[in-house]
């Protein structure tokens, strides 16, 4: 699919009007949902995996103004106008968590019920906050300098099912986080992470009325579940789900979370 900078690849089950969107975590891919997919293509839906720009096959901008969370909301809504959605239900992991919430946020008259997965929040320590974010900014330029963004025509997708079972700081993991990092290319890398540093949860999170299932993990060493469960409260209305997993819920749990959201969708279709 065309945008103004370039093309989001996408790949479309075709089924009824009932929709179900699914947006990958950072340095991931459509592949991510390999484990999950299973469980949702047998149902009569209308499904829709997306790369999210700077990943999988999509472009690569060369600027991080370009992968804010809001550049990523308007591609979607192209990919509703490319499709003809009048609504979806949105289901994110981490970065594409962040992605939904903001959709959520602008565009909410799209979006049938949101499912966060390990939903990115920020906390005000400088560990988390303000050392990461001196040190993109001043890295990230010379990336742009010194090294090429990678071809999204010679992008590979990552095998996620060999990370099943793995912690979040395993070795298995780490070497994982390298493979997306080869995948994705370090520019895009550096500048995903800059524009997330410069992301506002508070302001989105206050502007989301629709239906939403927070799926949080209770050993997530990404995203801590004390920052989840502040999140949650600026949520009021929105439902918890902690489970035994960590940030590679989709990977471990896979079975667990799909059936979490399908019970929520069919109480909504019902």
């Amino acid at each position: 699919m065309p945008t103004g900078g370039g093309d989001i690849c996408y790949q479309l089950k075709k089924g009824d009007k009932t929709t179900l969107m699914f947006l990958h975590g950072g340095g991931g891919s459509i592949s991510s949902w390999v484990l999950m997919k299973p469980f949702f293509m047998k149902m009569p839906f209308t499904l829709v995996f997306i790369d999210l720009r700077g990943h999988g096959k999509s472009f690569r901008p060369d600027n991080w103004h370009d992968y804010t969370m809001e550049k990523h909301a308007d591609d979607l809504s192209l990919l509703f106008d490319r499709l003809q959605l009048k609504q979806a239900f949105l289901i994110g992991h981490c970065l594409g968590s962040m992605v939904a919430a903001t959709f959520a946020a602008d565009y909410p008259e799209k979006v049938a019920a949101l499912f966060l997965i390990n939903p990115g929040s920020k906390n005000n320590s400088i560990l988390f906050s303000f050392l990461p974010e001196l040190f993109v900014s001043l890295v990230q330029p010379f990336t742009s300098f010194f090294l090429n963004t990678l071809d999204p025509k010679k992008a590979q997708r990552a095998v996620y099912f060999h990370l099943k079972g793995s912690a979040d700081f395993s070795l298995k993991r780490i070497f994982g986080f390298i493979t997306d990092v080869k995948y994705m290319g370090f520019t895009a890398v550096f500048n995903q992470a800059r524009a997330f540093l410069e992301w506002d949860p508070i302001n989105i999170y206050e502007r989301i009325k629709c239906p939403l299932l927070i799926i949080a993990g209770k050993h997530d060493m990404i995203f801590r579940l004390r920052h989840t469960l502040k999140m949650h409260a600026l949520l009021t209305h929105a439902k918890l789900k902690i489970l035994e997993t960590n940030h590679g819920s989709i990977i471990n749990h896979p079975k667990e979370i799909a059936s979490q959201i399908l019970q929520v969708i069919n109480e909504r279709l019902s």
